[in-house]
């Protein structure tokens, strides 16, 4: 039997709460499509993780506003075989940077012109990097483009449709990261990410994000609601994911659409 019949449901903001840049703070939309690519989610006995139990693994990535998400994750992520009697406050989960949404949003008159649309649309050269947002478009139909976590340290020059630039510094500063994380980090390199705490080395305006970071992934580590003990029965997950809110859009100074990754909200409910 699990202590505290485990998590007693959980709801946090996904970890792109932090992809809004202080240059722009746009409008949202439905994202019809957010893929995201994991590749390890760990179990914790501490706040940062220095004896993790690594319960996922493999790359795999799910669209999270398909209505088999829930599935699509439960396949990757067996929550059985777990040490019994071993107590966990914490889990520690590692994201690729790169996710792949389509959607389109519609001004409200702040930030983009009222009732004009901005959706995502297809091609390499509209593709988001770490230093450029996601080029969209006014008309047509919605498609499937690959948006990036930027490198945001203060000073980091973001590339809008228009060609012009703006920093980004919410991206990497602690005090905005991750809803509900105890910590997140991303490197300059794969190994820079690894470390138990979360805290990348060559940083300036972050304790947990390198400056000019390059890793293509990132960890966050999350609390539990409460902690929990493993007994004889194997707990269950349910996940449920709303994307309504999940693709995010600007107009810059020439009157070009520019998209991003929002934050969808993800309801976690484990029972015994």
């Amino acid at each position: 039997m699990i202590s505290n019949k485990f998590l007693n449901l959980i709801s946090f903001v996904f970890f792109l709460a932090f992809l809004s840049s202080s240059a722009a703070i746009a409008e949202s939309g439905r994202a019809d499509v957010y893929k995201v690519t994991m590749d390890r989610m760990q179990l914790c006995t501490d706040a940062t993780c220095t004896s993790p139990l690594l319960v996922c693994s493999g790359e795999k990535t799910v669209d999270i506003a398909s209505v088999t998400a829930g599935a699509d994750i439960g396949s990757w992520c067996s929550l059985s075989g777990i040490p019994i009697g071993t107590t966990y406050s914490h889990y520690r989960i590692r994201v690729s940077r790169s996710f792949t949404i389509s959607g389109t949003v519609t001004g409200d008159g702040s930030d983009m012109t009222d009732a004009a649309t901005c959706m995502t649309q297809t091609g390499a050269g509209n593709a988001a990097t770490t230093t450029k947002w996601g080029f969209g478009k006014a008309t047509g139909t919605a498609g499937e483009q690959v948006q990036v976590i930027h490198d945001g340290d203060g000073s980091q020059a973001i590339t809008r449709q228009d060609t012009n630039t703006g920093a980004g510094n919410t991206h990497s500063n602690s005090p905005v990261g991750p809803t509900g994380a105890t910590s997140w980090c991303v490197g300059t390199d794969s190994d820079a990410a690894a470390n138990a705490q979360c805290t990348a080395a060559n940083t300036t305006g972050s304790t947990t994000w390198a400056t000019l970071a390059s890793a293509d992934h990132l960890q966050i580590i999350y609390p539990f609601s409460s902690s929990w003990t493993v007994g004889p029965v194997s707990p269950k997950m349910s996940i449920l994911f709303n994307t309504s809110l999940a693709v995010g859009a600007f107009h810059d100074a020439g009157g070009k659409c520019n998209m991003y990754a929002e934050s969808p909200t993800v309801t976690v409910t484990v029972t015994n």
